[in-house]
């Protein structure tokens, strides 16, 4: 029987499915498209319709149906898994009902509360928070579509309100209220608060931060009673985290702007609510905030799919600068390309304050938003005296730090360029002190694709030109099956990187020997089902059967066209410069183990290691 997932794969032509979002060209066996998920020229975006899988060569995303709508649409899993199954009509098991049942009332809960704080704004009680956002400069109508509310100066107003229709119990889990220490009851969490409804990428509502309007707190009653305000907290409150809130995994304003941002290709990320909404107003949509904490990863994975350009505006205090450093550090780490705007001087502390004092400068810095490196190294110029040696040391060390972070060789091979042109030294003086800080540079060949057909996974640096090399040679091999011999008479498995790889080959190795024994190898068209026949019972590993369908696809789109003489300039091309690779590796590990024998006094393991690499190419 199969799975849910299965069957609505099997239902539900990839194919069909993509062409109602993009417009597919036949390639071959496959169909093309421009990527719908960044902008470009010339095609790199492909599906097959035999295996079902789309990939786009050009910004390394891919996967099945269930990838693809959760990336043009922005879902997660669960939400993907009920959209398509309702599309194929597939019946989806019973799940956890109480917990769903759970999650629906705590949303109700937000959502009530939310329509309760701003129906409170527009009435009389609400008269001091209008004319606080009439001072800020905020439109009736962003009020509205930000849902802008106001919790009244009372303990209970929200508790009292809520009471007929949901329970004080359910009220306090959503975050809204807290319980009393002096009896059994609870109290309105917010009180005499602007409040701001963070709603999730869909729009629904899970929480709020608020913002207190009296920030002396020294009201009192008429009775001489100290007013509910006087223990409001702090200048700002937010919802604590729920079953439906977790301030790490939404963005303030996203469910607004992810259009826009799609659209644009970049995201504007700034500090707080008010600069987001200051933007919006002004027609800058694009613009989200990581609600009050430095940008998480989870936060980075949602932006991603939507755009993989970032520009981050710091706010002009120490805490912001370090916030926004620490997010720019995980925006790396997910390949997120970011650029900085400075807000001009005499122009305000943040956005808010710069988009209401002079519109033109703000639009003026976001289009001079500066590469990331080259905000560090203004940064660092200013910084460090580079005429004395200490100085020139704090640079160099100060920016390779920062520089290492970059996922993409050909970019750290400009900057260390850059770095020794600025102190006029040579460039391997920079790469050296590079390998110190424990991330050697590497950068493809000219002859090879700069970016793999595999991306990069979570955490990793650039691929190495090993890598590469190794990957365009495996998709070669599903290509022009008919240069096996060659490559298999001169490549063994250790000569490719990483294992992966390795394990990959030797399965292809293995598949070609017995479609060999068929008599069949001279047919190149039939390897490839061949291959799709013999490897699930042979091979097993999901990763690596995925890992051959993307490389198989990239080698349709890379070697579309080419006649026999191409595929062997480029086989002995592949072949001699993973060898010549091999060989460097190897070479530096033999020369690596022969000081330890050395050390060590073993002449007879010397002796040994001298002969095999001497026998290297």
């Amino acid at each position: 029987m199969l799975s849910p997932v299965d069957e609505i794969k099997a239902r539900l032509d990839l194919v069909d499915f993509v062409g109602t979002y993009v417009q597919l060209k036949r390639a071959g066996a496959n169909f093309k498209a421009n990527c719908p998920f960044h902008q470009e020229k010339t095609p790199s975006f492909m599906v097959s319709k035999p295996k079902q899988i789309w990939h786009c060569f050009g910004c390394n995303e891919g996967g099945d149906i269930f990838k693809f709508i959760m990336k043009i649409e922005g879902l997660d899993f669960p939400e993907a898994l009920k959209i398509l199954a309702d599309k194929a009509g597939v019946t989806l098991p019973k799940y956890d009902a109480r917990a769903q049942s759970q999650r629906n009332t705590l949303l109700e809960i937000v959502k009530t509360a939310a329509e309760f704080y701003a129906t409170q704004f527009n009435s009389p009680r609400g008269q001091v928070a209008q004319e606080y956002l009439a001072k800020r400069g905020l439109s009736d109508v962003i009020i509205k579509q930000f849902g802008l509310g106001y919790a009244p100066d009372s303990w209970d107003t929200l508790a009292t309100a809520l009471r007929d229709k949901f329970k004080a119990e359910d009220v306090f889990a959503a975050g809204l209220l807290i319980r009393s220490e002096r009896n059994q009851g609870f109290y309105d969490r917010f009180r005499h608060r602007i409040m701001f409804p963070i709603r999730d990428v869909h729009g629904n509502s899970v929480g709020f931060t608020s913002r207190l309007l009296d920030e002396t707190r020294a009201a009192a009653s008429e009775g001489g009673e100290p007013r509910p305000s006087q223990w409001a907290g702090g200048k700002y409150v937010n919802t604590p985290e729920t079953m439906i809130y977790n301030k790490g995994r939404v963005l303030y304003g996203l469910d607004l702007a992810r259009q826009e941002i799609r659209a644009r290709d970049y995201a504007v990320i700034v500090e707080g609510n008010m600069d987001v909404i200051a933007c919006h107003q002004f027609g800058m949509v694009n613009v989200i905030a990581a609600s009050g904490t430095a940008l998480t990863l989870d936060q980075a994975r949602l932006l991603k799919r939507y755009t993989n350009n970032l520009m981050i505006s710091f706010d002009a205090d120490a805490a912001g600068e370090h916030a926004a450093k620490r997010g720019i550090d995980v925006a790396l780490l997910e390949g997120i390309r970011i650029k900085v705007i400075t807000i001009p001087e005499g122009c305000g502390k943040d956005a808010d304050e710069c988009v209401r004092k002079n519109i033109k400068a703000w639009e003026g810095a976001v289009r001079g938003a500066q590469e990331i490196m080259e905000y560090h190294l203004q940064q660092a110029q200013k910084k460090f005296n580079v005429a004395t040696a200490q100085g020139r040391s704090q640079f160099v060390h100060t920016l390779l730090t920062e520089l290492i972070k970059l996922p993409d060789a050909i970019e750290q091979d400009f900057w260390i360029k850059r770095i020794a042109e600025i102190l006029s030294v040579e460039e391997k003086l920079i790469r050296e002190q590079m390998r110190k800080i424990h991330n050697p540079t590497r950068i493809p060949s000219p002859g090879l694709q700069p970016s793999s057909p595999l991306g990069r996974g979570q955490g990793e640096g650039a691929r190495s030109r090993t890598e590469l090399i190794a990957e365009r040679l495996l998709a070669l091999f599903f290509t022009a099956p008919s240069y096996a011999e060659e490559i298999i008479s001169t490549i063994l498995p250790e000569m490719l990187s990483p294992v992966l790889n390795q394990t990959l080959y030797t399965q292809l190795v293995a598949c070609y020997t017995a479609y060999n024994s068929m008599g069949s190898a001279t047919a190149d068209a039939n390897f490839g089902q061949f291959w799709h026949t013999w490897s699930p019972t042979q091979v097993g590993a999901t990763e690596i059967l995925s890992t051959a369908d993307v490389l198989e696809l990239f080698g349709d789109k890379e070697f579309e066209g080419w006649d026999n003489a191409q595929y062997k300039r480029e086989a002995q091309f592949l072949i001699q410069e993973l060898r010549r690779e091999y060989s460097k590796t190897r070479r530096l590990e033999l020369a690596q183990a022969m000081r330890r024998a050395e050390k060590e006094g073993d002449q007879a393991r010397v002796q040994e290691l001298t002969r095999e690499f001497a026998l290297l190419d």
